[in-house]
């Protein structure tokens, strides 16, 4: 039985993103996205799994994809049973995270502005769009983003735990 993976995403960056790793990797996975932004609650997601007609004997993980910028959705995302893909401050960490091994803390704005000045491919970065230069350097360089990001403390700013997909999705490879 092939493995699903639900992820419910906090906006249009981070289900570009899924998306993209849905293509790249073209494994027997289904990915199904939901961007749920601030109303996410285990209620919530137990709707979701059910509208998909997934039942507990299939073999199904749930991610939440959020930043960590936000102190009300921070307190509700602990409370669901998932596996987390947190970053902080923001899912820019973890492209920048591609690049640079070791960020200062930063805020989301400040996260923004040096992932642009991270080279030309970033310089027009918008969020919830990725050109192909930078989805070849997202890929190219994910295991190194996947190591940078564990050498960071997670939930300290700044951390990402986006690399728990990435783990995931290699061992289907």
């Amino acid at each position: 039985m092939k493995p699903v993976y639900i992820v419910f995403c906090e906006g249009e960056t981070e289900e570009t993103y899924i998306n993209f790793l849905r293509q790249n990797y073209r494994s027997p996975i289904k990915i199904i996205t939901n961007i749920t932004g601030n109303e996410i609650s285990s209620d919530f997601v137990q709707k979701k799994i059910d509208d998909v007609k997934i039942f507990t004997d299939e073999n199904f993980t749930t991610f939440l994809m959020y930043d960590l910028d936000v102190s009300s959705v921070n307190s509700k995302l602990e409370k669901i049973a998932a596996t987390k893909l947190l970053s902080n401050p923001c899912i820019e960490l973890w492209f920048l995270l591609h690049s640079l091994k070791n960020p200062n803390s930063l805020t989301s704005a400040g996260c923004l502005q040096k992932l642009r000045q991270c080279g030309n491919e970033w310089k027009n970065y918008e969020k919830g769009r990725l050109t192909e230069t930078q989805k070849k350097i997202l890929w190219n360089r994910r295991l190194e983003a996947v190591a940078n990001a564990k050498s960071l403390t997670e939930s300290a700013n700044p951390s990402s735990t986006v690399f728990r997909i990435i783990e995931k999705l290699e061992e289907g490879r």
